[in-house]
């Protein structure tokens, strides 16, 4: 059964154009996310990287915030993100990076 308060989640796949530590590039996002959505209003990205390897990941952030998390992924230039794909799962999302 789901809450009816749960967050309801979309998983961003990325890829870096540098290799950067997992922790600087956590620091990174927030510190980003914080300065475009201001104090108020970060809480309701639900904005955390899951999965960060070689130089792609996988965030996961609210569905209501999607596109505006997106707008704030390409407007970040150290370090660059490009965002790959997006899926409502994390296996919908490995199923299409795959194929790659």
């Amino acid at each position: 059964m789901v809450r009816a308060t749960a967050l309801k989640k979309r998983y961003i796949h990325f890829e870096l154009t540098e290799e950067i530590p997992k922790d600087e590039l956590e620091k990174r996002i927030n510190q980003e996310a914080l300065r475009f959505f201001g104090e108020l209003n970060f809480h309701k990205t639900g904005i955390k990287l899951i999965e960060y390897k070689n130089k792609k990941g996988i965030l996961r952030c609210s569905r209501h915030e999607l596109q505006n998390i997106l707008g704030m992924l390409a407007l970040m230039n150290n370090p660059r993100i490009i965002v790959k794909e997006v899926s409502g799962t994390i296996a919908a999302l490995e199923r299409k990076t795959k194929s790659e």
